[in-house]
């Protein structure tokens, strides 16, 4: 599914039911304003990547339904602007969020219901009004290596809730996310002081 275009419908962008393993590539789902940019219901082992989610009225992607939607790719997706939530993930387990530029959204990613094993890494999530990350599902989820816009431990931990799992590591810099890359290296530190003795050798830096 791929080269398509759903612009200023009043319900989702994209809907899916029960559609597993397919690859969603190079679409666009912009300013529908009753609904999600992009919708998959019940809907198993699909790569969703290269898409622009953008300006929908509720949410840009959603993952959901009685028995979720597990063991999906979402990855290098420009996802902005979206009123409620950039990606929700409910009842949905085993999901890769990986490489997607999350920015401007009212919560950025958000984690629901008993949602289980997903893993959140190395996206650039910035900008978002009402928030980071979201998990309220006090289950295991991987949430790590992300880039929030900010070194500062305190501004990161601001803008994360999360009932069960911790943002750290997180990334000191914008992370590549074009398909396959991950080569921007992090801000280097702004001083490096190092102290030595006759038993240790002390690194301490700032950025």
């Amino acid at each position: 599914f791929t080269g398509n275009v759903a612009s200023s419908n009043t319900t989702d962008g994209f809907n899916f039911s029960n559609a597993n393993s397919n690859t969603i590539s190079n679409n666009r789902a912009e300013n529908n304003s009753g609904g999600d940019g992009l919708e998959l219901a019940d809907c198993d082992g699909n790569i969703v990547t290269g898409n622009v989610f953008k300006g929908n009225g509720v949410i840009g992607i959603q993952l959901w339904s009685g028995t979720g939607s597990d063991l999906n790719v979402i990855q290098s997706n420009l996802i902005s602007g979206n009123t409620s939530t950039g990606i929700e993930l409910d009842e949905s387990d085993t999901n890769l969020v990986i490489g997607n530029d999350l920015t401007g959204n009212g919560l950025a990613v958000k984690l629901k219901a008993s949602s289980v094993q997903n893993v959140i890494t190395k996206n650039n999530i910035v900008g978002n009004s009402n928030g980071n990350i979201s998990d309220s599902t006090g289950m295991p989820n991987t949430i790590t290596r992300n880039w929030y816009g900010s070194p500062d431990s305190a501004a990161v931990k601001a803008k994360v809730t999360d009932t069960a799992n911790a943002f750290v590591p997180y990334r000191l810099g914008l992370v590549d996310t074009a398909a396959g890359a991950d080569t921007t290296a992090p801000k280097a530190p702004d001083t490096v002081t190092v102290t030595v003795s006759d038993t240790s050798l002390i690194v301490k830096w700032e950025v």
